[in-house]
């Protein structure tokens, strides 16, 4: 058998293509940190320098400014999130509802 992987145009602006999406993963949670805000955003920008061209995915938690907030989809409901716009308040907005893992 094999694989296919397509990629989705979504109708952001400017247009984005969502190819197999690098994650950078955060399990921190900035409140429980006094530098927390300041660690979340260090990651977002590490991740953005390595590959600046496509957008980076965070999952579940603070999400730097530079990345896509993303569902963790564990439990397999997000509907909450996507209510609430992520935590990042922009889901739906000017980013797109993405779940992961």
């Amino acid at each position: 058998g094999s694989v296919r992987v397509h990629s989705r145009q979504l109708t952001l602006d400017p247009p984005t293509r969502l190819t197999p999406q690098p994650q950078i993963e955060n399990e921190l949670d900035a409140s429980d940190d006094p530098n927390g805000d300041l660690y979340v955003q260090w990651s977002g920008d590490l991740a953005n320098g390595l590959v600046p061209e496509i957008p980076w995915l965070m999952c579940n938690g603070d999400t730097a400014n530079n990345t896509i907030n993303t569902c963790n989809g564990y439990g397999g409901d997000c509907t909450a999130f996507l209510e609430a716009g992520g935590q990042s308040g922009r889901i739906l907005k000017d980013h797109p509802a993405i779940w992961t893992e």
